[in-house]
């Protein structure tokens, strides 16, 4: 199982997620952490590992945070409407084939 982001102008700074149940949840699903871009302009790929114990449950909706270490910042596009966090994307749920992003 994995996830992509897609980066662009990049450093050497490395990028990690971590997927949470959404709302409330507390201890994460799934993460990847330090995962450093080979170049610019390009999906980085993050293969997930679950947590001991916890898995992805049809019909629930899990938040994926997006964070980078180094001094560069995440910037994201986002749709007015939609009150997302910056570096946070929201999927599943029983609306579980709309993707909304942050």
């Amino acid at each position: 199982m994995y996830c992509e982001l897609f980066v662009g102008q990049a450093d050497t700074s490395p990028f990690s997620v971590n997927v949470y149940e959404y709302p409330g949840g507390i201890d994460w699903v799934a993460r990847r952490l330090n995962v450093t871009p080979t170049g610019s302009h390009r999906w980085l790929v993050f293969d997930l590992e679950t947590q001991s114990g916890q898995s992805f449950t049809k019909d629930k909706q899990y938040e994926f945070r997006f964070t980078r270490s180094g001094s560069d910042s995440i910037n994201y596009y986002y749709q007015t409407g939609y009150a997302y966090e910056y570096g946070y994307l929201r999927v599943g749920g029983t609306d579980c084939g709309r993707r909304q992003a942050a």
